[in-house]
Formats: structure tokens, C-alpha cells, sequence
């Protein structure tokens, strides 16, 4: 049949629904302050040195015991934003409005993925350009169990709370089809995480696999992470400009625009491991 009529405009069906993430393996933390978009913030942190053994002896052979300063995590911002251009007409303030929070909404994790993971727009603390590189045991063919237990390994012997892996989408399908994540609650209605035998969290996204030197991957290699806990801070209400300030009365065209800031920092060290697939 000849179409007479040109087609009929409706509303994006269905809601956004994010794929697992960064944010769900980490979720957001509570609380953001105006003043943290400027200067970020630094956490005295107590938990980076662990301690020490000492053997009980007599009081006239008593050993020196050793003390350590706590460590300062600093956590610089970064935006993230969204802009729609679209002629005038058509739309209302509102649905403009909305328009352009769901396109931040639905794209921002991958965006903040990718920042982290190579201390982009001056965020830190990152991945890339951080952390120590792991030689990992046998060496000559490694396996997804190898990379993973290196990886732990180092973390471990110095840290005590679950850490974060931090996985390329690669090497994540196969941690997994190798089974060596489970889900710790419902990973797919968006409250689970998923771990391994230790407990580590996984975190699996859009990271780009650079070296601690920040150096992009061969083919067919990525770099993989793991941290100490990883937080995520973001400002709660995204800034959205009015149709009044985003049309250009010259070309009768609306560029608006939703942004809204983020401090993304992790505690302690940093291991990575050059995986080949």
C-alpha cells in the first residue's frame, strides 16, 4: 500500500533500563556538595597500610615496632554532559527538557567508565597512568584464572577490605564464561554484583584497557585493573538550560543541554595485568 501521509510521531516506547556497570557494581555513594565540583575532595584514609606481626618476648628484647602516616585519596571532578540541536518547532520546553536528560541519563556510565579508566577531562584517581603492572606466574599461557588470582594476589597482601576489579567487556564475558564470577544478588533487575571466590567486585564496562603508563593496547591484549574500594559521587540534580537560553534566534535552532558533575576516586593501590585473548 502507498504510504499518503508522512509518518506519525510518538514517544520513545519502554523505559531506559542501563546495562551492569560501573554503577551498579559500585553504585553511587549519598550526599554531594556544590563546593566539590570546583575543588574535589581527599580522604584521610587509615586503612592503607596494614598491620604488622610481632613476636612476644622478654622485655629486655623487645623489638622497634614501625609506624606509618595515613594516606591522603584525593578525588578531582569532572562533567559529563549531553546536547541536543533540533529546529524550534515541535517540542515544548519540558520535552526538550526531557529530552536531552534522557540521552545524559542513558549515556553517562559509559562516559564515566572511560574517564576513569584512563584519568580523563583531569580526573583522579584513575586507572591508566596508575598502579603497578603485574608479571603474572606462567606466564607462557596464562589462563582467565591466572590474570584473576594475580590480580588478587598483589591486592591482598596488602589490603584487607574486598577490592574492585576493573574489567574490559572482553576479559568480563570471559570471567565469566570461565566461571569464575557469581552473581551476589539479582544482577539482572539492577541489584546485584557480580564476585569472585574472594568476594571481589567485579565491575564490568566501557573501560579502555590502557597501561599503567597509559599506553593503548596491542591487539588482541587489554589491560585489567583491580583496586582497593572504588566510590562514585555525583551531583544528584544535572543542570538543564531553559529554552529561552539555549535558542539561536539567528538559525531558529535549540542547542540544550544537560551536565552534571562527577568525582570518581579509589582507596589504596593499583594492580594491572596485560591479558591476551
Amino acid at each position: 500500500m502507498a504510504v499518503l501521509t508522512g509518518p506519525n510521531p510518538i514517544e520513545r516506547p519502554g523505559p531506559i533500563t542501563l546495562r551492569y556497570g560501573m554503577f551498579q557494581a559500585l553504585g553511587i555513594q549519598d550526599g554531594w556538595d556544590p563546593h566539590w565540583g570546583d575543588g574535589g575532595i581527599v580522604i584521610t584514609d587509615e586503612l592503607c597500610d596494614d598491620p604488622n606481626p610481632y613476636t612476644v618476648a622478654c622485655t629486655d628484647t623487645l623489638a622497634a615496632k614501625t609506624f606509618t602516616t595515613m594516606t591522603n585519596i584525593p578525588g578531582t571532578p569532572f562533567a559529563v554532559y549531553a546536547g541536543i540541536v533540533c529546529g524550534s518547532v515541535g517540542f515544548s520546553e519540558a520535552e526538550f527538557q526531557t529530552q536531552v536528560t534522557n540521552r545524559l541519563l542513558a549515556g553517562e556510565q559509559g562516559v564515566v567508565e572511560q574517564v576513569f579508566s584512563r584519568q580523563l577531562n583531569g580526573q583522579s584517581r584513575g586507572l591508566s597512568g596508575s598502579g603497578a603492572a603485574i608479571v603474572v606466574p606462567n606466564s607462557a599461557t596464562p589462563t582467565t584464572a591466572d590474570y584473576v588470582a594475580a590480580l588478587e594476589e598483589n591486592l591482598y597482601a596488602t589490603y584487607g577490605p574486598r577490592g574492585v576489579i576493573h574489567a574490559t567487556i572482553q576479559f568480563g564475558e570471559r570471567m565469566k564464561a570461565d566461571h569464575l564470577i557469581e552473581p551476589d544478588g539479582d544482577i539482572f533487575n539492577g541489584t546485584g554484583v557480580w564476585r569472585t571466590a574472594l568476594g571481589t567486585t567485579v565491575s564490568i564496562g566501557n573501560y579502555a584497557g590502557y597501561s599503567p603508563v597509559d599506553v593503548a593496547p596491542v591487539a588482541n591484549h587489554d589491560w585489567v585493573y583491580i583496586t582497593g574500594q572504588t566510590w562514585i559521587w555525583r551531583n544528584p540534580e544535572p543542570f538543564v538550560s531553559t529554552l529561552a537560553g539555549s535558542l539561536n534566534r539567528t538559525t531558529n535552532q535549540v542547542t540544550i543541554l544537560a551536565e552534571r558533575e562527577y568525582v570518581v576516586t579509589y582507596e589504596c593501590n593499583a594492580y594491572a595485568v596485560d591479558v591476551t585473548y
